[in-house]
């Protein structure tokens, strides 16, 4: 990956020029030779009582990097629409549609909810590629994971069903065709690599 600067001085890992990176924000889509696909999305659904985490007034949305899912019984009636949180109402048939991918207008847009999608806006799922983390949860509702709590020889990146906040974790059992199990969460991908330069680590999306 390309080295980042600094006021045109290169980044070192013990220099005191490193940058352990401020800015938390999840999301941030890595290309490599091209190897992603991202799509749009018709409307956002957000449950009730959830996602509102974007300041510390509870500005209502969706934090970049976390799952989304579709209603596959409304794949006709409506397409396109994504839920932050499994669907509940009626009787659904989740499947995740994605990750909400950074987008740097939107956040600069809104500098006082900058780390996500309020629904008034649109951004993009990224349904394949690399994706950089910097936070996370440990389990379902569970504490706050950042870099040095990751081990990517035993973990894996889930989503939390109840809200998409992203989790990384070993996998309590697998499914019978081999995907990596955790409790109230769904499979998201594997963490494959990891970047001691801005304390982040790369999930490949393989739901």
């Amino acid at each position: 990956m390309a080295m980042e600067k600094t006021s045109g001085i290169p980044l070192s890992l013990t220099g005191n020029n490193i940058w352990r990176g401020g800015n938390k924000s999840n999301g941030k889509l890595q290309l490599l030779h091209n190897f992603h696909l991202t799509t749009g999305y018709a409307r956002l659904v957000i449950q009730p009582l959830l996602q509102t985490e974007l300041d510390a007034a509870g500005a209502i949305g969706v934090p970049f990097g976390n799952g989304v899912w579709y209603d596959r019984t409304k794949k006709s009636t409506e397409p396109g629409v994504i839920y932050a949180g499994v669907p509940t109402a009626g009787s659904p048939t989740p499947k995740l549609a994605g990750v909400l991918a950074y987008e740097a207008g939107l956040a600069s847009g809104m500098p006082a909810a900058n780390n996500g999608i309020q629904p008034m806006n649109k951004g993009k799922l990224i349904k394949r590629g690399f994706v950089m983390y910097k936070t996370g949860k440990v389990a379902a509702a569970g504490a706050a994971i950042a870099y040095a709590g990751i081990n990517d020889a035993t973990m894996y990146a889930f989503v939390e069903n109840a809200t998409g906040d992203p989790v990384f974790a070993a996998q309590t059992s697998y499914s019978a065709a081999g995907v990596p199990v955790l409790a109230n969460c769904t499979y998201l991908g594997n963490i494959v690599h990891l970047e001691p330069e801005n304390e982040s680590w790369l999930v490949e999306l393989k739901f």
